[in-house]
């Protein structure tokens, strides 16, 4: 962020008399891992100063035995606790450096934050990562930054805050968003919360290993494997669901699961309490797709509402789709026979226009199989038009359609690619 920065002249909104705060979540996560990294540094400790005497062959020793290891898994046992603290503490919003109603303009350039006649901070668009409104009582705009951090601003209604994502460019047609269930300091104090039955497992599996006489390099060895595992279990319990939505459709990633929803299989979407739940094509019940908090729900619940909206069928691509459908030939014949529909001449007097192929090639609710050849005779008729494919696959949600069409956009892509976009071929 910056103190300077004049707001561009086009078209600008402008938020008055809100207030901004700021969590400081890259610091937060630091001291949070540092904590947890506490929590099994001892018996690292153990087993390199086991290693170091074994190499030596230097007498273990009352010193070793009474002293040092002590005071290493005191040190770490006070440590972790507190620095377990310190990231709740940092998580925690601040209005430092936000003090007092400001107005803030929202532009294609970024954001802008005025207090009175002066600029007080000025945040370039680059500087953003994602902008999501989160509804309720109190409406905010949650803004993403690059640095980890996150600035929340209070809303006077929930339209000026959709409003202000898509002078930002985060519109549901813009790109995909991202949006965890859960809020970062909730996050934070459950990571910490594993602390302390990271410490009980060691010292019980410690007192496990002693009692039936395993050797002590062994049980250093064992504790710092445990340790590791235990964790890792901790963190990624821990870890909320998250909901990535596009153009195309939502991916959900659960705890141990990773499931793609395209919006033509989603009839409607329902956010009660806690829970998003589907009503998909051909289903009896309303599948619950994910949990999370229900503020962060109701988010996930309209930005999907407002992605299928996106999807209506384009007139300008209806006359040309079905001379795009991969039908029954391989994607190799495919790819060949494509460049015919552009005419053998100059593409200007071709029956398939580049205004038709974007048309194709933009519209989510049209078959992977058809945005695909859009995209790879769009970059052939028209190559100024790479930044539309590119935007394309900035918005898709599925990872394989979206690295097929980053390298249409690059006349990068291969038939490998294109089955893997298709569902032709199993994700290696």
């Amino acid at each position: 962020m910056s103190t300077s920065g004049e707001p561009p002249s086009e078209s600008t909104l402008v938020l008055t008399n809100v207030t901004v705060s700021e969590r400081m979540l890259r610091p937060a996560r630091t001291f949070g891992l540092v904590g947890l990294a506490l929590a099994f540094a001892p018996p690292l400790v153990s087993v390199t100063l086991d290693v170091l005497r074994a190499v030596t062959r230097a007498p273990a020793g009352e010193f070793y035995e009474d002293t040092i290891l002590p005071i290493v898994w005191l040190v770490c046992a006070l440590s972790a606790p507190a620095f377990g603290i310190g990231s709740v503490v940092l998580g925690i919003p601040t209005t430092r450096g936000w003090r007092g109603p400001a107005r803030v303009l929202a532009h294609a350039g970024g954001l802008t934050f005025e207090r009175g006649e002066s600029i007080v901070q000025f945040v370039p668009r680059a500087g953003i990562t994602d902008a999501v409104v989160v509804p309720g009582p109190d409406p905010r705009l949650d803004v993403h930054l690059v640095r980890g951090n996150v600035l929340s601003i209070t809303l006077p209604s929930e339209e000026q805050g959709h409003e202000a994502t898509e002078k930002l460019g985060f519109s549901p047609s813009d790109r995909r968003l991202s949006i965890q269930l859960a809020s970062p300091r909730g996050m934070i104090v459950a990571a910490c919360m594993g602390l302390p039955v990271i410490g009980l497992v060691l010292v019980v599996l410690v007192r496990a290993l002693h009692d039936i006489g395993i050797p002590r390099t062994m049980q250093d060895v064992l504790v710092f494997v445990a340790a590791v595992f235990v964790t890792w279990l901790v963190i990624r319990a821990q870890k909320p669901d998250e909901i990535v939505i596009g153009t195309d459709g939502v991916v959900v990633r659960r705890l141990f699961s990773r499931t793609y929803h395209s919006h033509a299989d989603i009839e409607h979407v329902e956010a009660k309490d806690s829970k998003l739940g589907f009503g998909l094509r051909g289903a009896k019940k309303l599948v619950t797709a994910a949990k999370g908090e229900p503020r962060l729900i109701q988010a996930a619940a309209q930005r999907i509402e407002g992605a299928r909206k996106t999807g209506a069928v384009a007139e300008d691509g209806a006359r040309i789709a079905e001379w795009l459908d991969l039908g029954g030939r391989s994607v190799a014949a495919w790819r060949a026979e494509l460049p015919d529909l552009l005419g053998n001449a100059n593409y200007r007097r071709a029956t398939v226009t580049p205004r038709e192929l974007a048309s194709v090639l933009e519209n989510a609710a049209e078959r992977r199989d058809r945005r695909l050849g859009a995209a790879m005779l769009l970059r052939i008729a028209a190559p100024e038009e790479a930044s539309r494919i590119r935007g394309a696959a900035d918005a898709a949600a599925d990872e394989d359609l979206r690295a097929a069409l980053e390298r249409a956009a690059e006349e990068e892509l291969d038939d490998a690619a294109i089955e893997r976009a298709l569902g032709l071929t199993r994700k290696s």
